[in-house]
């Protein structure tokens, strides 16, 4: 009797002992916190940029309310307090994923300037910024009948050090040059946006000098093939591509990093379809206009890789037309180029399946 109570005893100690041990494997797995991650990112962000936009400050967290995920907002300012960019951090699995949306929001700039309280968050497809008197949808003019019982903050500012913003410009870069910036807009059922077709107008516009509009690719489409429904595919890329006799290349894939480069150096954007798998499996298209391969992994980034890839894009928008196009930076994990998280407007996306160029 004696001998099985020792022996439960020892039992216990190394099921206690293995608990205290996995748990402190686990906590020390992920030591960085939110914020550390997010003022180490932004580092790398910035410095996508020559100049690193001018962005000298970052606000503290906010909380994106109603989000679907797990999501946190931080405000770039540079030296007047104008707001230029938006620092979006979420979290899945586990894993923070980020995203920089560049622009100045007036809005946001205005609440800055004017220490006026305010808290965001997501309001159907839009991303919102709530005063006591107002709701904003950010990046656009538009006035939203909303409001939130979040407590509000007003946008309080720390520095950005210059030293490690400044540091990565001279990684290894490749662009073809800043993209026209072309506004998502809807099909003629006003069913769905049409971002695909305004990423083949920047496509075009900036390779062969074209003046179109996204409605303007899509009306094309609509008019010399009218038995099919325009829309994002293969398709639709190869019968445009064709109206000016040029091949198209597309993959049902994430394309490789050199061949990005290779691309970028020819002065050929690429189309990204990305997808969301966490809200419905909705769809977006952006156009691939800079890549940058850095050794310097932001605190807290998840990766089996020695490296990561910075992607900027002209994202069109998601939501015509409240969202207008706008840049933006993400980053692709070298491991598994397919997985990657961007956020724009409401909506994170976590899969880069298709390319074309």
């Amino acid at each position: 009797m004696c001998i099985k109570k020792r022996f439960i005893s020892l039992l216990l100690t190394v099921v206690l002992l293995i608990t205290y041990i996995t748990s402190t494997m686990v906590v020390s797995a992920n030591p960085v916190s939110i914020d550390e991650h997010a003022y180490s990112v932004v580092q790398g962000y910035l410095g996508c940029f020559d100049d690193g936009l001018g962005a000298t400050k970052i606000s503290q967290r906010y909380i994106v309310e109603n989000s679907y995920i797990e999501r946190y907002l931080y405000v770039i300012s540079n030296n007047s307090n104008k707001c230029i960019a938006l620092l979006h951090i979420t979290i899945t699995d586990g894993k923070y994923g980020s995203t920089l949306e560049v622009g100045e929001d007036t809005n946001i700039t205005a609440a800055l300037q004017n220490n006026t309280p305010v808290s965001f968050g997501i309001v159907d497809t839009a991303l919102v910024m709530y005063t006591s008197f107002e709701t904003y949808h950010v990046y656009s003019d538009e006035v939203l009948l909303a409001v939130s019982d979040v407590s509000k903050a007003v946008i309080q500012l720390r520095p950005i050090p210059s030293t490690l913003t400044t540091c990565y410009v001279t990684e290894e870069y490749t662009t073809c040059g800043n993209l026209p910036l072309i506004n998502n807009d809807y099909n003629d059922s006003m069913s769905a946006g049409i971002c695909w077709a305004a990423c083949l107008a920047s496509m075009f516009n900036f390779r062969i000098a074209t003046q179109l509009t996204a409605k303007d690719v899509y009306n094309y489409l609509k008019t010399y093939y009218p038995s099919t429904e325009p829309q994002s595919g293969q398709l639709s890329y190869s019968r445009f591509f064709a109206r000016y006799g040029i091949p198209c290349n597309f993959f049902s894939s994430p394309l490789g990093y050199e061949t990005v480069k290779s691309c970028l150096n020819g002065d050929k954007p690429v189309i990204c379809q990305i997808y969301n798998v966490y809200n419905g499996s909705v769809a977006h298209a952006v156009l691939l206009q800079a890549a940058r391969r850095s050794n310097s992994i932001p605190s807290g980034f998840n990766t089996s890789s020695s490296y990561i890839y910075y992607y900027t894009v002209m994202d069109p928008g998601v939501e015509p037309p409240a969202t207008s196009a706008h840049y933006a930076v993400m980053i692709v994990d070298p491991a598994d180029e397919m997985i990657i998280s961007y956020t724009s407007d409401a909506f994170t996306f976590t899969r880069w399946q298709v390319s074309t160029y």
